[in-house]
């Protein structure tokens, strides 16, 4: 575990020199931005902590070369508290350390272990993939209506996004 984090850490390092070193390779430079841009700061506030760099979260991340806002650290952090994956010294928890092992977002992974304790693993499941992946009601030019009518009829009258995604998959 320790060593993939790593592994990263080294890659975006690597890339990182790439861009300085070698300023042809400004494909590694882009991705490297872009992937920091896309991933959500809850993830980066986790893996700050994993990695146990010295210094605070906030710190750490301002040195990035594209640093989040700070605004979005502090909700992100606070956040975090709120679920319990850091205690007030912004320390991971037993259960920070066990979100941290799951690739999806702090808030899903939480869900995802409440639902082993009380016991619907399965539905909870599916709403977590189904939450990460495009919404399988797109919306079609000129089809609109048509895409509203089929996205009820799953919906069986209950009128939650979550409990149709978890009947879309079921009738697949």
């Amino acid at each position: 575990y320790l060593l993939g984090l790593w592994s990263l850490f080294f890659f975006l390092l690597q890339c990182v020199w790439t861009c300085i070193a070698k300023p042809t390779h400004t494909r590694a430079c882009i991705h490297t931005y872009t992937e920091m841009v896309r991933t959500p700061v809850e993830e980066l506030c986790m893996n700050v902590k994993g990695l146990k760099l010295p210094g605070s979260i906030a710190e750490v991340l301002s040195k990035a070369l594209t640093p989040p806002d700070r605004f979005a650290v502090h909700n992100a952090i606070s956040l975090l508290k709120g679920i319990g994956a850091f205690d007030e010294r912004e320390d991971l928890t037993a259960l920070g350390m066990q979100l941290l092992q799951l690739p999806v977002h702090p808030q899903l992974g939480k869900m995802l272990m409440v639902s082993a304790v009380l016991g619907c693993v399965e539905p909870v499941l599916t709403l977590v993939a189904g939450l990460g992946a495009k919404s399988p009601f797109q919306m079609v030019l000129g089809k609109e209506k048509l895409v509203d009518q089929v996205k009820l009829r799953f919906s069986r009258g209950n009128h939650s996004d979550h409990l149709t995604l978890i009947t879309v998959y079921d009738e697949w």
